[in-house]
């Protein structure tokens, strides 16, 4: 049953050791009656056989000769008279030793008139044929309890039988007084078995276990400073050695492991925060060689393979949202005479120069990078053929006006050629467009340079 599973221990033990005292109270009860039942019917054969036995002589006189007015006093005073305390003779009756029945003493009530009725023929047959007392137990329809006796009435010679009948109700309501006294007594003593029994099971027992479960509960909630410490040479005692043993290892160990864990944890913080710099560091020089593999180390713009990166994604984005943009190819006009007649490093401040015109004077989405030598390229997002035209003159104009000072006694000036081509108009593919920008770019100096042409 599922309630009996949610008990515990002592609970389960509690109804177990009940079960067995109602057990043994009952088997005790019912063979404590049936013992007194029988040791008493039995007390009852044997007192009345002995009162038919003293009668017995003086009725077989009396049959012997045929003296019939003294049996019948015989029986009379049997029956008035002799009245034992433990039962009362409802008749007793004397058969000849043909088995006819001859006279019958007394009381006459209804009991005794409808006793007959009960008479086994086979206790009759035992009575009147055999020399053995016989007996009969019996309850009529009303519930009375009647014994039948018999037994000889001989004087050396057998002349005949005699028959009792007794009535047991007094006898039987004095045994059920006497089974109540017995089952109050048996009941009581089953009751201080079972508190003496279960006082000493749960001093022996129950307690010492309710230690260990509940140690056990601390234990697994974390407490591994728990002990049970039973005091105790027995199997329970030893259990909790065992116990209080484990747990003092198992926290030893833990200790141990958690000094481990965290000195390792340290070890491994101090190397993540090693790792930490380390990367960062490696992510400085990333972005330096990225910054170092996309822009010119001269004059700061980004180199051409950044910008044919740059061209590509364009290309792909206006052919997917039509997003126009134009390219600018530039190139200083007579930039080997400056390096010739000044020398290379004014032609460097030259170009650094011309960087800088390009930077303040194009958007930040502008891209700008150093296409090779003199030449410089610029990509103008989200611009049409006019806006890229306007935004060449301007860059044109401003470096024609532009002094650049590189330690001479007078200012170098410079010029430069633009040529454009703008997508999707002169194209859309990379290879076009450049051809279409240099194509400008050479009428641009075939027309005199110091021009933008488109």
């Amino acid at each position: 049953m599922s309630w009996v599973r949610r008990l515990g221990l002592s609970s389960r033990l509690a109804l177990v050791i009940a079960a067995l005292a109602l057990v043994a109270l009952g088997t005790a009860s019912w063979l404590l009656v049936r013992l007194s039942t029988n040791l008493a019917m039995q007390a009852q054969r044997e007192q009345g056989g002995a009162l038919l036995q003293s009668l017995a002589p003086s009725c077989a006189r009396a049959l012997a000769v045929n003296d019939l007015a003294r049996l019948d006093d015989l029986l009379a005073e049997t029956v008035l008279e002799v009245r034992p305390s433990w039962t009362r003779i409802l008749y007793v009756e004397a058969y000849d030793a043909s088995g006819r029945p001859l006279l019958r003493a007394g009381d006459g009530g209804d009991l005794a008139r409808g006793a007959d009725r009960l008479l086994d023929p086979s206790f009759l047959d035992c009575a009147l044929r055999t020399d053995a007392a016989c007996w009969q137990h019996a309850h009529d329809p009303g519930g009375a309890s009647l014994l039948f006796l018999s037994t000889p009435a001989n004087s050396g010679l057998r002349w005949g039988t005699l028959v009792a009948a007794l009535d047991l109700q007094a006898f039987e309501g004095s045994s059920q007084q006497w089974a109540r006294k017995a089952l109050a007594f048996i009941v009581v003593l089953a009751m201080a078995l079972y508190l003496i029994t279960w006082f000493g099971l749960s001093r022996m027992v129950i307690a010492p276990l309710s230690r260990l479960a509940h140690a056990a509960q601390r234990m697994a909630g974390g407490d591994l400073g728990v002990r049970v410490q039973l005091e105790r040479s027995d199997e329970l005692g030893q259990l909790g050695s065992v116990f209080d043993s484990m747990a003092e290892r198992l926290q030893a160990h833990t200790a141990e492991l958690e000094h481990k864990v965290a000195e390792r944890s340290a070890r491994i913080r101090r190397q993540n925060e090693e790792l930490e710099r380390v990367n960062a560091n490696l992510a400085g020089i990333n972005a330096q060689l990225e910054r170092l593999a996309t822009t010119d180390a001269l004059t700061g713009l980004h180199n051409r393979r950044y910008l044919q990166q740059a061209l590509e994604f364009e290309i792909a984005r206006g052919q997917r949202a039509e997003h126009p943009f134009c390219l600018l190819m530039m190139d200083i006009d007579h930039f080997k005479r400056v390096n010739d007649t000044y020398g290379h490093a004014v032609g460097d401040r030259v170009l650094v120069q011309v960087a800088t015109v390009l930077q303040e004077n194009l958007r930040n989405i502008d891209l700008r990078a150093r296409w090779g030598g003199e030449e410089f390229v610029a990509l103008l997002l989200d611009s049409q053929r006019d806006a890229g035209l306007q935004t060449a003159e301007k860059i044109r104009a401003v470096l024609e006006q532009t002094e650049i000072h590189a330690g001479l006694d007078e200012p170098v000036r410079v010029t430069i050629s633009i040529g454009v081509a703008c997508s999707p108009a002169d194209g859309v593919e990379e290879h076009k467009l450049f051809a279409h920008a240099d194509a400008a770019l050479y009428r641009a100096k075939e027309g005199g340079r110091n021009r933008v042409e488109g």
